[in-house]
């Protein structure tokens, strides 16, 4: 088996972050539908989302906690999820987390 080209995952996710909230995705979507029925209260906590792409859970995430930190490994979906999230509370970093 081939190892992953983690530097060619992380273009296709920048060429795809403009489109990515826009198109239909079942699987992306389900995440959002299962974080808010089981995230307990986040007020007043700092909150550390792991592969935040564009944010589209920070957005429903920042207003509530202390601080929110997103991590992900694409830039592309770095700059949509800032663009979002407009909080001085929240933070996004590009990190491959597996490193």
């Amino acid at each position: 088996m081939e190892k992953s080209d983690p530097a060619a995952i992380a273009s296709a996710y920048d060429s795809w972050s403009e489109k990515y909230d826009n198109q239909e995705n079942a699987t992306r979507d389900l995440d959002e539908l299962v974080l808010r029925r089981i995230v307990p209260d986040v007020s007043g906590r700092t909150v550390v989302e792991c592969g935040c792409g564009t944010g589209k859970n920070s957005v429903w995430l920042a207003p509530s906690c202390a601080q929110l930190v997103g991590f992900d490994f694409s830039a592309g979906m770095l700059r949509i999820a800032r663009s979002k999230v407009n909080s001085p509370r929240a933070v996004f970093l590009l990190q491959d987390l597996r490193r």
